[in-house]
């Protein structure tokens, strides 16, 4: 504080020591990065990078994930993320995460910044049908182009990895009867179709994605022919050739006179024939014949041909289904009545000699057991006797032998 004053300076070197007062910083606050399904693990995904500007430990970073696909991923401390697992695009798409830097200070310091990583689809998805077999039905009959049904396939790559074809690959006769629309999937006739012809078609469907490799699965399609009332029965008995009987006019009251038979293409209701007759004559005629509805059996109701010598009988036998709306068909029946035809009961003559039948029946097997043993007997009797022939005739051989030798030997003493 002199007059004239006088300074002296020193240099002072002062040292700040850090605190942990900075927290670590990344470069964005988002990250995004993209990965091919199916990928290798430890395929990189992306690089992040953060800074803390604090030293020594407040400022050495160490990297981790979290969110509930972190696991899938791995991140080293240069802030290199990886994946840990070969990720499907149809399973995860899209997966969101965050990346946290967290430095080595007391107290620690964080901070975080999301990472979004888009799966990328690839073409791995196979386009599976909804079921492994389809079943439709279709009246016969129909106009061609009549709609049969649906068959439906998924395929869940996305585009444009999920676009596919529909296909068959026909069986018996499908060719000619069926359309595949290749896009919709849609089943349609391509003809009329016959059930009495084929009433059961099958066919194999195949989806086809249209990218490389090509993918494909399969499915077996039923289509059944339903019935309609589109035939009339047929007489097999009587027809034109051959529609005429005889008879006796002994033939009892109720007695079966014949049986007429016609059949019907058709199922069920449609295909079942029920039976009626009406006489060709009118009243002169009626109430002497009837039928069975369902059996077709032609019946005798009265006994007034006992009292005919030669009589004709022509009755119109119709012959109907049970369809909506009903289909029928006749045929003529004609049943002579000939007092010339002997009678003979099968039936009741059966009946009466029921009993002599077993008595013969019986007398005969025991005579068939007596002959047997006879023959038995016999049998045995001539294998001995030539059993004892030829014993005596080895007897016979040796002796003559031994003659032979003694003769040669006294020979030759000589």
């Amino acid at each position: 504080n002199g007059t004239d004053p006088l300074l002296a300076i020193q240099h002072l070197h002062v040292n700040v020591d850090d605190v942990n007062d900075n927290s670590p910083i990344f470069a964005q606050s988002s990250y995004s990065a993209s990965l091919i399904e199916n990928s290798f693990i430890g395929a990189f995904v992306v690089n992040v990078n953060a800074s803390d500007r604090d030293e020594g430990p407040n400022g050495d970073i160490k990297y981790s994930l979290s969110g509930d696909l972190a696991p899938f991923f791995a991140i080293n401390d240069s802030g290199v993320v990886t994946a840990r697992v070969s990720l499907d695009h149809e399973r995860h798409d899209n997966i969101q995460l965050y990346v946290v830097a967290t430095d080595r200070g007391a107290p620690r310091r964080s901070s975080s910044a999301m990472l979004v990583v888009s799966v990328e689809d690839v073409n791995d998805e196979i386009p599976q049908f909804l079921d492994t077999i389809f079943s439709f039905s279709i009246d016969e009959n129909k106009p061609s182009g009549t709609h049969v049904g649906h068959i439906t396939a998924e395929d869940r790559d996305s585009p444009p990895y999920n676009s596919f074809l529909y296909s068959m690959r026909p069986g018996v006769g499908v060719a000619d009867a069926f359309i595949l629309d290749p896009l919709t999937g849609s089943l349609k006739s391509k003809s009329p179709l016959d059930r009495e012809e084929q009433s059961v078609y099958h066919l194999t469907a195949f989806a086809t994605d249209q990218n490389q490799p090509a993918m494909s699965s399969s499915c077996t399609v039923v289509i059944y022919v339903m019935d309609k009332n589109d035939n009339q029965p047929v007489f097999s008995f009587p027809t034109s050739r051959n529609n005429t009987i005889h008879v006796s006019n002994k033939i009892p009251k109720d007695y079966i006179v014949t049986k007429v038979l016609a059949t019907d293409e058709d199922v069920s209701k449609n295909g079942m024939v029920v039976y009626s007759l009406d006489p060709v004559q009118g009243d002169l005629h009626n109430g002497i014949f009837s039928v069975d509805p369902n059996l077709g059996t032609v019946i005798l109701l009265s006994d007034a041909v006992r009292m005919v010598d030669y009589e004709l009988y022509s009755l119109n036998v119709t012959a109907s289904d049970q369809g909506t709306p009903p289909r029928s068909t006749s045929s003529i029946l004609n049943i002579v009545v000939n007092k010339s035809i002997p009678f003979y009961d099968a039936q009741s003559s059966a009946a009466s000699l029921s009993g002599s039948n077993f008595i013969i029946v019986v007398s005969l097997s025991s005579v068939c057991g007596v002959v047997a043993v006879i023959l038995i007997a016999a049998i045995f009797i001539i294998r001995r006797q030539d059993a004892a022939k030829h014993r005596e005739h080895k007897y016979n051989c040796r002796m003559e032998a031994l003659r032979s030798v003694n003769a040669s030997k006294h020979s030759t003493i000589q």
